[in-house]
């Protein structure tokens, strides 16, 4: 039986624009003027050159030659930092680790998983730079 070790998992968080309509999107809270005018902030804002605005987040994980990956789309941050909230928020990381584990297991490998490795990934990874695509 090999140990996984959290340590050795390597992580990417990659983002890039999305492509899916702005318009019916952004927004549903049946204001039709609320959601137009988050409509038109986004695309100010996507125009203004920030890649948070419309954008997909694709969480990679790594180890041992697998690597699974968690992906979230349409989604709306100000800045980098709202972006990296985001994915913290909704545990990226965190999934993509346990894809990762599931996959490993799933192609027969015996390995014993230290509890809370996910967090452990997540917490190493919770800084790491952003590439854009």
């Amino acid at each position: 039986m090999r140990r996984f070790e959290p340590q050795e998992v390597e992580v990417s968080i990659e983002v890039t624009y999305e492509d899916i309509s702005i318009e019916g999107n952004v927004m549903a809270s049946g204001d039709g003027k609320a959601d137009h005018q988050a409509e038109i902030e986004v695309r100010t804002d996507l125009e203004s050159g920030n890649i948070f605005a419309w954008c997909i987040a694709v969480i990679k994980a790594s180890w041992a030659g697998f690597e699974r990956q968690d992906t979230l789309g349409g989604i709306s941050c100000h800045n980098e930092d709202g972006f990296r909230s985001l994915v913290m928020d909704h545990e990226m990381i965190e999934q993509a680790v346990g894809y990762l584990i599931k996959d490993i297991r799933r192609h027969g490998w015996y390995i014993d998983v230290p509890n809370e490795a996910e967090s452990i990934v997540a917490k190493r990874f919770q800084h790491a730079e952003i590439e854009m695509r």
